[in-house]
């Protein structure tokens, strides 16, 4: 069953097979269902090539798994792919429609991706004093850093009320968590939502490749509560490619339109 895990907007979705037992039973809103929902289609959409090899364009999902990322008025300030030494690819990109500056990152989808996942070193990070990150993580968001604070900060000279927000998925999402912090230092209130597991978990009771509705999801307010996500034995590679809809099927080996 896939689980999505909030802290301040935060959206992590997986697959766990516990039964939830000692869940606090609180539905989310429907607006906050909605959120999820468009930043997991973000997400999606930083697997598309096109979205992340052209600035300067709208963005779009050629498979058609992000509709509603297709349906707003967007334009991407900053687009970058495979960056410096690392996998790093994803967009910055303004949405009118949403009035959002939007940060996304792909998930891995490379030998270099896999090679800095499994670079579990903690090394000390300029986030905050004292605390140490994952090293692989760490080096993929130092290789973009520069670029993306400069572009987050003319999209928000040129629309100062629109919300900072930053997303991904896997990788992407252990990335975008990093962005956020380094740019709630420099004093934007950046925002997160994140395919990564964190508490408050919001675990989704249904199957994958079933519409969800606030009623579906429920609160494990515990870290690592087995009662949900912490509570499955294996990964489950397809319900990690399933959220809200399949979020990696612009992914090479994925996408139907290359096969």
């Amino acid at each position: 069953m896939p689980s999505i895990v909030l802290i301040i907007l935060y959206i992590c979705l997986h697959l766990a097979q516990a039964v939830p037992t000692g869940l606090e039973q609180r539905d989310v809103s429907p607006d906050i269902l909605s959120r999820f929902q468009l930043m997991e289609q973000y997400a999606a959409a930083a697997y598309c090539v096109e979205n992340s090899n052209s600035p300067g364009a709208q963005l779009s999902c050629h498979v058609d798994n992000c509709p509603r990322v297709d349906a707003a008025d967007t334009n991407t300030s900053l687009e970058f792919e495979n960056s410096s030494r690392t996998d790093a690819t994803g967009f910055v990109a303004i949405d009118y429609t949403n009035q959002l500056i939007v940060v996304a990152f792909r998930g891995t989808a490379s030998l270099l991706g896999w090679i800095l996942n499994f670079n579990f070193n903690r090394v000390p990070t300029t986030i905050c004093n004292g605390c140490g990150v994952h090293e692989g993580f760490w080096t993929a968001w130092l290789g973009v850093r520069d670029a993306i604070s400069d572009a987050v900060r003319d999209a928000v000279a040129a629309k100062p009320v629109f919300n900072v927000v930053c997303t991904g998925h896997g990788q992407g999402g252990a990335i975008a968590s990093l962005a956020a912090a380094d740019l709630r230092n420099a004093g934007y209130n950046a925002a997160l939502f994140s395919v990564i597991h964190i508490r408050p978990e919001y675990y989704i009771r249904t199957p994958n490749f079933v519409p969800i509705s606030p009623a579906d999801i429920k609160v494990c307010p515990g870290s690592l509560d087995r009662d949900c996500n912490a509570g499955a034995f294996w990964f489950d590679v397809i319900s990690h490619g399933w959220y809200f809809d399949n979020i990696w099927l612009c992914f090479p080996i994925v996408d139907p339109s290359i096969l």
